[in-house]
């Protein structure tokens, strides 16, 4: 790579745009020996940037059936010779649909077309489109500000390399911020993902400047991100939270994990390589976090947030599909590998499925997965996905915020997404009907979110599950208070569960109860309609039906099993909206899709409600037939107190106690429990092994019994819960018979590993607050003396002539724009205005001066002394001027420091403040003192250490003038404000 020379006329264009700092940093870099090693360290990066930002461009390009040459020829065609594209909005302002932003989506695309061919013409096409976009001031919101633009900018730029002229690369870099982590725009800090892509933004800096440690600070800034933490970012179930105790493992962590991994990716043979820690923490939170959150390459929508409401390009319907072919991109799945080579071949095993769910290709992970932290589950097998997502008193439901997901208030409720290809609900959002979310109990309510996320359920902790690896449990206890904007405010409770095999989920609910006025329904799915419908071995046509006499409903490959009876309903027809209704700055136009809607309905105001149905992936309408005349599954029990399901085939129980209690296993069996549980129980090998949680609950103690008639013996073990923050609400396993004593040891020595440390923290904290109570002490006593030597002096001042005080802190601060800046170091001046048009030069003087002694000062006169540098008053309408008048109110200003840390809006208000008498200026007057009366002001200062004085303009808007006043600076004090006071000290009366 070129190293970069400036000539004098770039320096001079350079120090004109404000670039001196950057210059100064490149020359600074160009004069070391190193240069050459970190150049070509910069090339590296570089070029492992350039396949990813081709292979997005690819994947867009082929989103319109098109290359990226082809798509890329074309916006150069269209190109307008100054740069532009006529059919772009460019005044557009609104940051949800940014009409501008095409312009750079456009110049991505020829810039990944130059890689390819090396076209000296598509080159020019984007020099020529970024001289423009270079040229304009364009307006937006903070997103496209400070990382939607340097990003796109910042990936054209480094994919013309030396093509790209000196000026334009540095006007590129000005527009990125050069501190990680840090918004350009505001100065404001940032977490998560958009953390993370601001320090791309400043990893793209530091390549065009070649600024070798603005490299440095944002991959280190990246690398500390990735850690296991119980606030926002990757949990110790490798879930992602943002905006809170809020799943968010897409939208956000897909935004931090993507920019993250592909940062390590492409630093990883250079000195700013991530350690191996840091590395296998990435891999982790892939292969056992996302992995089991995917079906293809889309992640549950359980985990998007209010990206839920966005739309995604369309895709190939499946008859249209082309033939698989093999793959040389380098996916996630491939960093990953090179990152942690001894789990690469997990890795690029799920990278199959991942290009290839559509056609088929089997996801090769199979099993459960509950992630305690965030209140979700997730069931894994070759041929679908099945997730499930609940809120409680940890965690929060999905959020609204920025006008998107508008209706997705029950989003989060026991919402479930079942995917087999991963495109069953594909765009569907603006046609769904969100009264009935599948997985949901709820009312058919319809309504916002709150913004950014909050707990909804402040009183339930008994949300949780277990996993055994293969299967599991996961239980939800709703208990919701719904405030609508408009109508009634009602309360909808259930307990609700899912029981996780090999082949099948089976969903219970019991004592389901609501205040609302509207029907209740429980929904089994809502997902896009493929192909035909049957019930109970009949096709039925397209429509609405009451189908409450079936037993069993086949859709897309899924068998739905209904146990018991039940008011049930069928819905297989078109359903209309439009994406607005979800986010308000999409398209109004009408959105028709084919829907299938599956639902039990509980009526109005039901009491103790219950409902069973199973869920079989992966089967035609005869093998579902067949599944139902001979299931495998039984409900043991259905209600408020246990939940229990038994599949005899695999000879595993799953049962949720919902409070201490027993259930019959079977005929030899029963099982107890004395506090509230979720448990797992596996009978299928030499000795049962126990999976148990405790939701909510830390370091329990659980009796667990299994009396056994074959044994002829009850048996009781009693096993520990985890009870740190970050496991709490993970599953233990145990041989039952063996017992847990290993387990019960572990979590005792936590215990007093805690004990001990908050013991060592106490004594600390102990020894933090005799030391502050010993420097009080200290600081009383010195204070005593030192109040009592000034009050000695004060006395024989006041006996021998007037006591004169000093000013000990003075500044001025100004209004308007000003107002929350610091503004006031008095360098040898201060001033007093009320502006006429102009707030911002409407000046307030402050004065501080020590009064330590002077209680019970009773004072005959109190003078404030102030020297006048300039007067400048208003003309009259004789053509004289109006003198300026000036009054002196008592604050109570706190604990302000004149030289960086007083403002406009920290002053406290002068309302019914005791106020001074009114001293005049007038035009012209200068070099000459002028005094204001404050006795009455002094009279009151009680035990104050501190007089705070406000001076202030009091003439009526644009009457008055400014009067300039000198400081305790000017002139080595000569001209210092005073307080001039006769009196005398009385003694308080104690």
């Amino acid at each position: 790579m070129k190293k970069f020379k400036l000539s004098v006329i770039t320096a001079s264009v350079l120090a004109i745009t404000g670039c001196n700092g950057i210059i100064k940093e490149v020359e600074n870099q160009h004069a070391s020996e190193v240069q050459s090693q970190a150049a070509n360290e910069f090339e590296l990066v570089r070029q492992n940037m350039l396949s990813g930002f081709v292979e997005r461009q690819t994947d867009i390009a082929a989103r319109q059936q098109k290359s990226v040459s082809e798509l890329a020829q074309e916006y150069a065609d269209s190109m307008a010779a100054d740069g532009s594209w006529e059919d772009i909005e460019y005044a557009d302002e609104d940051p949800t649909g940014w009409q501008a932003g095409d312009h750079l989506r456009r110049l991505r695309m020829i810039g990944a077309a130059f890689v390819q061919s090396n076209n000296a013409d598509l080159a020019d096409a984007a020099i020529r489109g970024l001289n423009y976009w270079h040229q304009q001031d364009f307006k937006t919101g903070w997103w496209w500000a400070d990382i939607g633009q340097p990003q796109f900018l910042g990936e054209v730029a480094l994919m013309l390399g030396d093509l790209l002229p000196m000026e334009q690369r540095f006007q590129t870099a000005m527009i990125m911020s050069d501190t990680p982590g840090v918004r350009k725009s505001d100065n404001a800090e940032t977490t998560g993902g958009n953390r993370s892509d601001i320090n791309l933004v400043v990893i793209y800096r530091g390549l065009l400047i070649h600024s070798k440690s603005l490299v440095g600070a944002a991959v280190k800034d990246m690398e500390n991100t990735v850690k296991l933490t119980n606030g926002e970012g990757i949990q110790a179930d490798y879930s992602f939270h943002q905006h809170g105790a809020q799943l968010y493992s897409a939208g956000y962590g897909e935004v931090w994990f993507g920019a993250t991994l592909r940062v390590a990716y492409m630093v990883r043979d250079t000195e700013w390589r991530f350690s191996q820690e840091k590395a296998d923490i990435l891999t982790n939170f892939f292969l056992d976090g996302w992995r089991w959150m995917k079906r293809g390459n889309r992640l549950d929508y359980n985990t998007w947030g209010r990206g839920i409401s966005r739309s995604k390009p369309e895709l190939t319907p499946l008859a249209e599909l082309p033939p698989l072919k093999p793959s040389n991109n380098i996916t996630q799945m491939d960093m990953v590998a090179a990152l942690t080579p001894e789990r690469a071949a997990e890795a690029m095993a799920f990278k199959a499925h991942v290009t290839g769910a559509r056609h088929g290709v089997p996801s090769g992970l199979n099993g459960f997965k509950h992630f305690w932290r965030s209140d979700y589950s997730t069931k894994m097998a070759d041929g679908h996905f099945f997730g499930i997502r609940m809120n409680s008193q940890r965690t929060y439901p999905n959020e609204s915020g920025n006008g998107e997901n508008l209706l997705g208030y029950w989003l989060g409720f026991g919402s479930t997404f079942l995917e087999q290809r991963g495109d069953e609900y594909h765009n569907i959002f603006p046609v769904w009907n969100w009264k009935l979310v599948p997985g949901v109990t709820a009312p058919e309510y319809e309504g916002l979110p709150d913004d950014w996320g909050k707990v909804e359920q402040p009183e339930v902790a008994f949300v949780g599950g277990v996993s055994n690896g293969n299967y599991g449990v996961t239980t939800m206890d709703m208990n919701l208070d719904t405030s609508p904007a408009k109508g009634d405010a009602f309360n909808t409770k259930a307990k609700k569960s899912w029981f996780s095999f090999k082949n099948e989920i089976v969903a219970l609910g019991a004592g389901i109860s609501s205040t609302s006025a509207e029907n209740v329904n429980t929904t089994l799915n809502q997902a896009l309609l493929n192909g035909k419908v049957t019930v109970d071995g009949v096709e039925v046509e397209n429509g609405v039906r009451e189908i409450s006499s079936a037993n069993w409903v086949h859709h897309d490959g899924v068998g739905y099993i209904f146990p018991q009876n039940g008011e049930r309903h069928l819905s297989n027809q078109a359903q209309k909206g439009n994406w607005k209704r979800i986010r308000s700055g999409s398209s109004a136009n009408e959105v028709s899709k084919d829907v299938f809607t599956l639902h039990i309905s509980h009526g109005v105001k039901p009491s103790d409600a219950d409902y069973q149905y199973i869920i079989v992936p992966e089967l035609t309408a005869e093998q579902t037939a067949s599944y139902q005349q001979m299931m495998l599954v039984t409900v043991l029990q259905n209600s408020t107190s246990v939940q229990a399901v038994r599949n005899s085939d695999l000879k595993i129980t799953g049962v949720v106690f919902h409070q201490a209690g027993s259930v019959v296993i079977s005929d030899d069996l029963t099982v107890s429990v004395d506090k509230p549980s979720v448990l797992l129980l596996d009978e299928s090998g030499a000795e049962p092994i126990v999976t148990l949680s405790t939701p909510g609950l830390s370091y329990a103690e659980v009796k667990l019994t299994l009396d056994s008639k074959a044994k002829g013996e009850a048996v009781t073990r009693m096993v520990m819960t985890h009870g740190k923050t970050a496991e709490q609400g993970n599953s233990v396993t145990f041989p039952f018979y063996q017992g847990a004593e290993k387990i019960n040891q572990a979590f005792r020595d936590e215990i007093k590993q805690a004990e001990e440390e908050a013991r060592v923290a106490a004594e600390a904290q102990a020894a933090v607050v005799a030391k502050a109570e010993a420097a009080a002490k200290e600081a009383s006593e010195a204070e005593a003396k030192a109040d009592a030597e000034a009050r000695a002096k004060a006395k024989q001042d006041l006996a021998t002539g007037g006591l004169e005080l000093k000013v000990t802190q003075d500044a001025y601060v100004r209004g308007g724009n000003q107002a929350d800046k610091f503004d006031g170091i008095a360098w040898g001046f201060m001033g007093v205005e009320n502006h006429y048009n102009n707030p911002a030069l409407d000046h307030i003087s402050i004065l501080r001066f020590d009064t330590n002694g002077l209680m019970g000062l009773k004072a005959t006169s109190a003078k404030l002394k102030l020297h006048i540098r300039g007067v400048d008053t208003r003309p009259d309408k004789t053509g004289g001027n109006i003198d300026t008048r000036l009054q002196a109110f008592a604050a109570d200003a706190g604990d302000w420091v004149e030289k960086e840390s007083i403002t406009w809006n920290t002053l406290p208000s002068t309302d019914g403040a005791t106020a001074s008498g009114i001293a005049t200026a007038s035009h012209g007057q200068s070099q000459k003192w002028i005094e204001l009366d404050v006795t009455d002001i002094v009279n009151k200062l009680d035990s104050k250490r501190s007089l705070d004085l406000l001076l202030v303009n009091i003439d009526e808007k644009g009457q008055g003038g400014y009067v300039g006043l000198s400081t305790k600076e000017h002139s080595g004090g000569k001209y210092t404000p005073q307080l001039l006071i006769q009196g005398e000290l009385q003694e308080p009366v104690k």
